[in-house]
């Protein structure tokens, strides 16, 4: 297999864990991370708007940021750089919660091995080259549909109206949200 280098963000505050993490990364055969770390969320946020990342490995407990706030800070600072949260804490709910909102994982310190790092950093990468793609190919669909000339209208087995364009509901003679349903 060849050697991939995934340009990684380590926001991490203990020192032991960085090393432990570093190690990891560096002893994986399934690639390599050419990292850079940092103690402080505002600190990663600040490196994020210097360099493009492909992965942040984000630790929730940080000195200036503690929990849950932490992600939603990072996340809507890099939108476009996956996230895997690394935690001390086995919190489902908060694990569900970060999921949801788009954290790509939720590792606990403890349990990860290095094979198990590298693999969720590239499923969580790929996974956002997938969602990229659909957002873009979403985008061209509503711009054809929208723009058409022709009146398209999307009908369910049932038959009743799921969507139609504004040309459809000029067809009708009525509004598009009018006639949805």
């Amino acid at each position: 297999m060849q050697e991939t280098f995934i340009c990684t963000l380590l926001v991490e505050d203990n020192l032991g864990d960085t090393h432990l993490l570093r190690q990891m990364l560096a002893d994986s055969p399934l690639g390599k991370a050419v990292l850079t770390c940092t103690e402080r969320l505002q600190s990663a946020i600040d490196l994020c708007k210097q360099q493009p990342f492909e992965v942040i490995l984000l630790d929730l407990s940080l000195p200036d940021s503690q929990g849950y706030a932490t992600f939603e800070r990072m996340r809507q600072h890099a939108p476009q750089i996956p996230i895997i949260l690394l935690t001390g804490s086995d919190d489902q709910e908060l694990a569900l919660r970060a999921v949801r909102a788009g954290a790509q994982d939720y590792l606990i310190k403890g349990e990860i091995n290095a094979h198990l790092l590298i693999r969720a950093m590239r499923y969580a990468m790929e996974r956002k080259r997938t969602e990229e793609a659909l957002r873009e190919h979403h985008l061209r669909y509503q711009a054809l549909f929208e723009n058409d000339n022709i009146g398209v209208f999307i009908v369910s087995v049932e038959g009743s109206l799921l969507n139609l364009n504004q040309q459809a509901a000029v067809m009708l003679g009525s509004m598009v949200d009018q006639l949805i349903g």
